[in-house]
């Protein structure tokens, strides 16, 4: 089954979730991917250092995402699986983070985000996001910027000084990624009509960070 998420449905439950608490019956509407990996992962995921629990990140990412008319469902899928693998299965093999992704629905395309995505514990923040980039994977590059606007906007003040300079530089590390791209590197991402170069919006998003901190 394909694990298609309609974004008017999947935007009006997240407006649902914030009014009514977060609750998994409230996401009932929307795909299989996000039911299975809410009851089986994010209850085991820590919550944020602000003490709200860790969905409020998925879903200020979701909110972004959507707002700024990006709708495609694989990088959708990507901000709801973005930290299942390193948080919740990282003691497990390879194969078996992939057959858990599957039973989730991922497809294949989403089960390789996921592993580019994953932070390895040998090595450090900043190595893995100059190895994600050199990737090159659109896809990637979108919820990575989301994940780093979240954490900045919203997130920021209750990181610890470290955390934060290391934001900073990954926000530095993805803003020189992104100016050196042209448009046509996003040219396979689903959006709403006449919307801006997803270039320009993930730019945009960066460096409204800087009036903030």
């Amino acid at each position: 089954m394909n694990s298609y998420i309609s974004h008017i449905n999947f935007s009006s439950q997240i407006t649902l979730m914030r009014k009514n608490g977060i609750k998994e019956g409230n996401t009932s509407r929307t795909s299989g991917i996000y039911r299975s990996c809410f009851s089986q992962y994010y209850n085991k995921i820590p919550p944020r250092r602000s003490g709200k629990p860790y969905i409020t990140h998925i879903l200020d990412m979701l909110d972004f995402c959507l707002k700024d008319g990006i709708i495609d469902p694989r990088v959708l899928n990507g901000i709801i699986l973005h930290d299942v693998v390193e948080e919740c299965l990282q003691k497990n093999s390879e194969d078996e983070i992939k057959t858990h992704l599957r039973e989730v629905r991922s497809n294949q395309n989403e089960i390789d985000d996921m592993m580019l995505l994953t932070h390895d514990t040998d090595e450090s923040k900043l190595e893995h996001m100059r190895s994600l980039l050199e990737k090159r994977n659109p896809y990637v590059v979108i919820v990575k910027s989301y994940d780093v606007y979240q954490n900045m906007s919203v997130d920021f003040e209750n990181l610890n000084p470290n955390s934060q300079e290391i934001k900073r530089e990954q926000k530095k590390l993805l803003e020189e990624f992104l100016s050196k791209q042209r448009p046509s590197f996003f040219s396979g991402i689903r959006v709403v009509r006449n919307s801006s170069p997803i270039r320009n919006i993930l730019l945009g998003r960066l460096q409204e960070i800087d009036n903030r901190n």
